[in-house]
């Protein structure tokens, strides 16, 4: 199957973040402040039923072969509960737009005129991520988010977690928390509402160290979000997910 960390070989953003450090490992059990933390978050997050979000982002992504691409951009999210969502992701080099309506995923190549669909019937974004990442190795950024906190989400495995101060998040207040578990190490800046303001993640069970950080910037919140919903131009070729391009540059 054809490799697709953060959408990195279907050209959707991805970028390096190899020299970034995660902050140092825990050596003991989750305390009681980062539980509580880790169970704030996803509350918080599980709540929203409309917004809008802006990141930035930098990723390393694994393509196979013992290679990693680099990359580095933005992702747009426009989400509504429980599994309506947009997404565009900008970088050098390539536009690619993510649609889901509860029971189709269309990725498109705009610049290209070309587009891909995957069904994925569920209620819940677990099905858009466990489609998308398990059986199309395919995963956007910071997608994790969607089902935070639910059972068998990104977080479940979780086994070690501190917390590791106040910091400041493009002049945001944000309180520091890291996690570990089943290979994964988390480091999560979330704001007075308990919503992420910056998230790294780091896949230590491989030695090349994917991974992606993403600042968050929170545009709206508002439960009557409208999601744009694909529609084919008559020129748009559909292929298959795999034939998409890994770039928009000629």
């Amino acid at each position: 199957m054809k490799t697709l960390k953060i959408l990195a070989a279907t050209a959707l953003l991805v970028t390096c973040i190899s020299s970034s450090e995660p902050a140092a490992s825990q050596s003991g059990p989750i305390t009681p402040e980062a539980e509580k933390a880790m169970r704030q978050i996803g509350a918080a997050l599980r709540k929203l039923k409309g917004y809008h979000m802006e990141t930035s982002v930098t990723t390393r992504a694994a393509i196979g072969d013992g290679k990693y691409r680099e990359f580095k951009g933005a992702v747009g999210y426009t989400v509504a509960s429980p599994n309506q969502l947009f997404a565009e992701v900008r970088g050098e080099g390539l536009n690619r737009q993510v649609y889901y309506d509860g029971n189709v995923i269309t990725v498109v190549a705009p610049t290209q005129q070309k587009y891909a669909q995957v069904d994925a019937p569920g209620p819940s974004f677990a099905v858009f991520r466990k489609e998308l990442t398990q059986r199309r190795g395919l995963e956007l950024p910071i997608a994790d988010l969607f089902s935070w906190g639910e059972k068998d989400g990104p977080v479940s495995a979780i086994t070690e977690g501190r917390y590791a101060g106040k910091g400041t998040v493009a002049g945001r207040s944000c309180e520091h928390h890291t996690f570990s578990g089943a290979g994964i190490i988390w480091e999560v800046w979330a704001d007075e509402r308990n919503l992420p303001c910056k998230v790294v993640m780091v896949d230590t069970r491989d030695s090349g160290l994917p991974g992606y950080s993403a600042e968050i910037d929170w545009k709206s919140i508002d439960a009557q979000v409208q999601v744009p919903r694909f529609t084919r131009a008559n020129d748009m070729q559909q292929v298959e997910l795999a034939e998409l391009p890994d770039s928009d540059a000629p």
